[in-house]
């Protein structure tokens, strides 16, 4: 998820039906820039090598989120397929030298890496450090969403371990954490909240070749 404001001026987004590496590339109505989906980085136009400003958010099941905020309203968009559930029209499907395999990507500063959902799928609740901040990938293998939240709580450092119902951790001390929520249940931190690290899903293939083969960790490269 990206600001659409730039410089005091409001975009206006649409699919441009192109890829570049293997990503969707985005088109604003007002300048006609074309700009990377994965990095929110411009491309090409009146734009080029601008940035948009990256937000933080989260990619989970209606039926989860609706769970825990049943006032929401839901945008159902049009009835064109997801650009996930369409993979083959790029060339994307299964049957595609594996060009279907996902990632959950993630960055934090220049420093970015891709989880394959292969990997997370053995270990959903995964610590890790990454641009030198210590990092926790939370994911639930039945819904395929995950997140990563900043480790740190106040002045000390949480090493998470699963605690059996999707999407909670255990801390060192024993406490209990929410992560689709990123807030401690109980033990020692009851009611603080982790910070949230912007992650999103990808086609590893996509991923690779912008940031490299070398940014994606699978199941065989983790200890």
């Amino acid at each position: 998820m990206y600001a659409r404001t730039l410089d005091s001026k409001i975009l206006t987004f649409f699919a441009s039906g192109t890829l570049e590496r293997q990503v969707l590339v985005m088109e604003d109505r007002e300048t006609q820039t074309r700009w990377s989906q994965l990095t929110g980085l411009a491309i090409g136009g009146p734009l080029h090598g601008r940035q948009l400003h990256q937000i933080t958010s989260q990619v989970l099941t209606w039926k989860r989120w609706h769970a825990r905020f049943p006032d929401s309203s839901l945008y159902a968009g049009s009835a064109q397929a997801s650009f996930f559930g369409s993979g083959a029209r790029y060339g994307l499907g299964a049957g595609a030298s594996g060009h279907a395999e996902l990632v959950l990507g993630t960055r934090v500063g220049d420093a970015v890496r891709g989880y394959a959902l292969a990997l997370l799928d053995q270990r959903p609740i995964l610590d890790d450090i990454l641009g030198g901040v210590p990092i926790v990938v939370a994911y639930t293998p039945d819904d395929g969403f995950g997140l990563v939240w900043d480790r740190r709580v106040g002045d000390h450092l949480l090493d998470l371990h699963p605690a059996g119902a999707p999407l909670e951790a255990i801390d060192q001390h024993g406490g209990r954490w929410d992560l689709l929520s990123g807030t401690a249940l109980t033990g020692p931190d009851t009611g603080s909240r982790l910070t949230g690290i912007w992650a999103t899903p990808a086609f590893a293939v996509g991923w690779a070749r912008f940031f490299g083969s070398g940014s994606i960790v699978r199941a065989h490269a983790v200890c």
